[in-house]
């Protein structure tokens, strides 16, 4: 009886070891030619197109930068929280566009070149009248103003939020924060250029021409991810693209 429990331990063992073996392995591989891209829809840079494709502004750059090191990249588009896990757990490579902050330097690699450039712009409803719009932030002392949760946006904002000049209200998503503007819950919204694009029309947001920053974008993966040289190929990538640009 004690043998067989213990060979049925050993067993058990080995076929504990082979899964944890098999879990351990990196995610990425050169030879298969493709690296999996975690990302949010977050129109106009990621979307999908009319065949239920990932597309926009950030895909297409994605897709240049990654045939400069010979790999295709499969987009995955995730709820943000579903895309921040899915690198943690090795389930995609990278994650991009991806802002980078205190918490997030904590958990993921960052390149160290951006992956693209946007402008931090203010939002209101198509046809509200703002007084004193004077080429400042001045402006938007007392008002309520939606921001995405852990974001910043400048120096110079996040100051007057900080010395309770701003009041603000969290979003955990564009569409969330679109909603807060169009249904009067707040007087402006801060966000990326572009953002409000699938929203316009009559009564709908749109930029106040005053840009706050611009905020870089970055490509990130795993600390504990094994990518043999994978982020140095990306590094190279993204400095020659720079470098083209610049000589345009």
């Amino acid at each position: 009886m004690f043998d067989h429990q213990r060979r049925s331990l050993t067993i058990g063992s080995l076929c504990l070891s082979i899964l944890l073996i098999g879990y351990s392995l990196p995610a990425y591989s050169t030879e298969k030619g493709s690296i999996r891209v975690a990302t949010v829809l977050f129109p106009p840079y990621v979307t999908l197109n009319s065949n239920q494709e990932v597309s926009g502004q950030a895909v297409d750059k994605a897709k240049q930068l990654f045939k400069r090191i010979n790999l295709t990249p499969i987009f995955i588009p995730l709820p943000w929280k579903r895309a921040i896990q899915s690198v943690e757990n090795q389930e995609a490579d990278v994650i991009l566009p991806i802002f980078r902050t205190a918490t997030r330097d904590r958990l993921f690699r960052f390149t160290t070149r951006p992956f693209m450039e946007l402008d931090v712009v203010v939002f209101k409803v198509k046809g509200k009248q703002l007084s004193s719009v004077d080429g400042t932030l001045s402006f938007l002392k007392g008002l309520r103003i939606s921001r995405i949760r852990d974001v910043s946006t400048s120096t110079e904002f996040d100051k007057m939020v900080a010395d309770g000049e701003i009041t603000i209200m969290h979003a955990d998503s564009i569409p969330q924060q679109m909603n807060q503007l169009l249904q009067g819950r707040v007087d402006l919204a801060v966000g990326i250029s572009g953002t409000h694009l699938p929203f316009s029309g009559e009564g709908k947001p749109e930029i106040i021409p005053i840009p706050i920053s611009t905020r870089s974008a970055f490509i990130a993966t795993s600390f504990s991810a094994q990518h043999a040289g994978l982020f140095e190929q990306i590094e190279s990538a993204l400095l020659s693209m720079e470098q083209q640009v610049q000589g345009e």
